[in-house]
């Protein structure tokens, strides 16, 4: 693999953060247009409901597909990691020491993954108050 743990334990750490600072910045118009009860006009309704579609188009859906892209990207080496600590298993942890870049690393994934799955329902849902 091209560069070291470090620089990938780098790159990830500035990507969640720029991701977590649009994360925060575009949450509370998903959340209000989750929490949004609609007129009982029905113009007024069809005018909220596509409110409702461009957010989820337009914050929600992207945030997802850039946390999904960002965890994928890094899964080769995070089979990398999880095959060098399986030899260690095999070993019985002979020739291995506890590596915290890499145990850091595979969190930062989690976060992704977690999100990715987070946002992703959420985009689900805004499909279902928008239909």
């Amino acid at each position: 693999m091209i560069g070291t743990m470090a620089d990938a334990v780098s790159s990830a750490g500035l990507l969640l953060a720029a991701l977590a600072l649009v994360f925060s910045a575009w949450t509370p118009s998903i959340e209000g247009a989750l929490d949004k009860d609609f007129s009982p006009g029905a113009s007024e309704k069809a005018r909220e409901k596509a409110e409702v579609k461009a957010i989820r188009d337009r914050r929600a859906r992207p945030l997802a597909i850039v946390s999904w892209l960002i965890a994928v990207l890094f899964v080769p080496r995070d089979i990398a990691i999880l095959v060098a600590t399986a030899g260690c298993v095999a070993t019985e942890g002979k020739g291995c020491g506890y590596d915290d870049v890499a145990v850091t690393f595979l969190l930062t994934q989690l976060v992704f993954a977690f999100l990715a799955w987070h946002v992703s329902g959420q985009v689900k849902l805004l499909t279902k108050k928008a239909a």
